[in-house]
């Protein structure tokens, strides 16, 4: 941090660009250059580690008070981790314009001791087109239909 003027100079906690910032700031705190960057966070765990943690070492690196939103955090990393799967299409109709990643065990079965490499391990995935991952998802279709 540099002080010049009542302005500080800062250097982003996630990209590591410099930015201005006119208020007045806390030390001890992180600061970042843009929502993106702060919503991102990606500079605190690195993706190769990130996959050997814990759901409750996730949920205390990443200040997660609720389940639900670790959820929705989790699922982004499902995308992210294999977003190769979706190539294919829906595995049961083929249809290829939106596919989506379905977990075949809910993130809800898992306990806090899970790993997130095994919540989100390609083999606990399909990729299913919306109609299909909301039948899955509300029962009516079952895995033995098409395995």
């Amino acid at each position: 941090m540099h002080k010049k003027n009542n302005i500080n100079i800062l250097i982003c906690f996630n990209c590591g660009k410099n930015f201005i910032r006119k208020k007045k700031i806390e030390l001890n705190k992180n600061y970042f250059c843009s929502k993106k960057c702060s919503s991102d966070k990606r500079s605190l765990i690195p993706d190769s580690e990130l996959k050997n943690i814990t759901v409750l070492e996730f949920y205390r690196i990443y200040k997660i008070k609720n389940r639900i939103s670790g959820f929705s955090r989790i699922r982004n990393l499902n995308r992210k981790w294999n977003k190769h799967l979706l190539n294919n299409g829906c595995t049961v109709c083929g249809y290829k314009i939106h596919v989506e990643l379905a977990h075949i065990k809910p993130l809800k079965d898992f306990d806090l001791k899970s790993k997130l490499c095994d919540i989100n391990d390609e083999s606990n995935n399909l990729a299913l087109c919306p109609n299909h991952h909301w039948e899955f998802d509300n029962g009516l279709l079952e895995l033995n239909n098409f395995f």
